[in-house]
């Protein structure tokens, strides 16, 4: 305790006492014995920082779901850049499985993930499909894929088809509209069927303003 006649004196001084000077020194002890800080000269600014959250941590379920689907030879997800897509047909089953364990070390995704090679492509789609199914879907796509492959080789061999990204919605919009004239386009000119147009929404039929429900109203209740 600070004798009380040193107290009047700091007191006189205009200086702060020990009792007033207790959240001072605990922001001069935060930085060490000795420490100079502007909070042990103001008491206003002698504030402690809040601790820190603990960071979240993540977890996996040790089952999962995995989703089947049929082999289909120019389904959705194939990838035409080698003559031979192998794509996803109609959904087969749901199963649930065990989640893999996790491979030690660092590694890249694309040596953890095989890929299929062309001629063993086909070979899963003529097993999944059948010799004549694959053989009369080929012929189909045959046409498109060699005009998809020649324009991917002219495209890579000179820069005039490559185009920023749009930075804004407007840009967006012009350019998924100016790609939808071309696809229309190119299905004209390949004799294929043309993409569907989006459905129309239904008119609504208003209500009149009588004050009063609709039948239809009345009728739900």
């Amino acid at each position: 305790m600070v004798p009380s006649r040193q107290r009047l004196r700091l007191l006189a001084k205009g200086q702060p006492t020990r009792a007033t000077a207790r959240g001072q020194g605990a922001s001069a002890r935060g930085r060490g014995r000795g420490g100079r800080g502007r909070g042990a000269h103001y008491p206003g600014r002698a504030l402690r920082r809040p601790a820190a959250k603990p960071q979240g941590v993540v977890h996996f379920q040790e089952r999962v779901q995995v989703l089947e689907f049929s082999r289909l030879l120019g389904a959705g997800g194939g990838v035409p850049s080698e003559g031979v897509s192998l794509g996803l047909g109609a959904k087969k089953r749901t199963v649930s499985e065990t989640l893999a364990p996790e491979r030690p070390g660092f590694g890249k995704l694309d040596q953890a993930v095989p890929v299929v090679p062309p001629r063993k492509r086909a070979h899963l789609l003529q097993e999944a499909m059948g010799k004549d199914e694959y053989a009369k879907a080929q012929r189909v796509h045959q046409k498109e894929m060699l005009f998809l492959k020649r324009g991917r080789e002219k495209a890579n061999a000179t820069g005039e088809d490559f185009e920023p990204m749009p930075e804004t919605l407007k840009a967006a919009r012009r350019a998924a509209q100016k790609l939808r004239r071309e696809v229309l386009s190119l299905h004209k000119d390949l004799g294929g069927p043309s993409p569907r147009k989006p459905a129309k929404k239904p008119a609504s039929r208003k209500a009149p303003r009588t004050g009063r429900r609709p039948k239809s109203a009345k009728a739900r209740k």
